[in-house]
């Protein structure tokens, strides 16, 4: 069974040891919560990826750029699992994915959003890389309403991951993380449309048509139809 292919591979790209050392000597410094350079040796969606992976950091995208502490909230999504609708601090253990919240500029009207970065549970037993999902309403795509955001940096303690779950035939695996008590952040990435890699692969969905859809089959995510 393969994979379908609306669902975005992550970009090939492989660490060399002295460039690792490079991200090493930039996290090392940095002062606590403060901003990390954006002169990097490499893209950012690949820094981030390696703080979440290597480092034992999670992530979380915001337009706001002056948090000193995150505090557990009830999410506005209108997500149906129950972990996500925890009263919680959420980050991410994916690079990539807390770019889009970052990037997109919620302030330019009602929009309603679908998106995702998942692990597929192979026959093998093993897991693949990781898959994306990206879609705004079609008419908030139309005003291209994207704009500069930051990425925070936080420690991974406290925090517990979502557990695998069903989406249509597939096992999945989740870089959604909770933490019931606050948070305060290692340090900041400045991003930009530009940064994201999958700007491009954004979709439109007509919010009547996805209403109608999830209404009929609401695990089956994204409704393409």
């Amino acid at each position: 069974m393969e994979i379908p292919d609306y669902w975005l591979p992550r970009p090939e790209f492989r660490l060399s040891p002295e460039l690792e050392g490079e991200l090493e000597a930039v996290l090392a410094s940095v002062p606590e919560g403060d901003w990390l350079p954006e002169d990097l040796s490499v893209p950012k969606w690949v820094f981030l990826n390696w703080l979440a992976e290597s480092k034992d950091l999670l992530l979380h995208g915001s337009v706001d750029s002056d948090i000193t502490a995150f505090e557990p909230r009830l999410p506005n999504a209108a997500d149906d699992d129950e972990f996500s609708q925890q009263t919680a601090v959420f980050a991410s253990s994916d690079g990539i994915w807390p770019m889009f919240y970052a990037i997109l500029d919620r302030t330019r009207g009602p929009m309603r959003m679908l998106n995702s970065a998942l692990r597929f549970e192979l026959p093998n037993g093993t897991l693949s890389d990781t898959h994306y999902f990206f879609s705004i309403s079609d008419h908030a795509l139309a005003k291209k309403p994207w704009r500069e955001g930051v990425v925070y940096v936080l420690p991974r303690e406290g925090f517990v991951q979502q557990p695998p779950y069903r989406v249509q035939a597939w096992t999945v695996h989740d870089p959604h993380w909770a933490s019931l008590k606050p948070v305060k952040p290692r340090a900041k990435l400045r991003v930009r449309p530009e940064d994201f890699p999958f700007l491009a692969q954004v979709r439109a969905h007509d919010d009547e048509t996805l209403v109608r859809r999830f209404t009929t089959d609401p695990r089956g995510f994204p409704w393409l139809g």
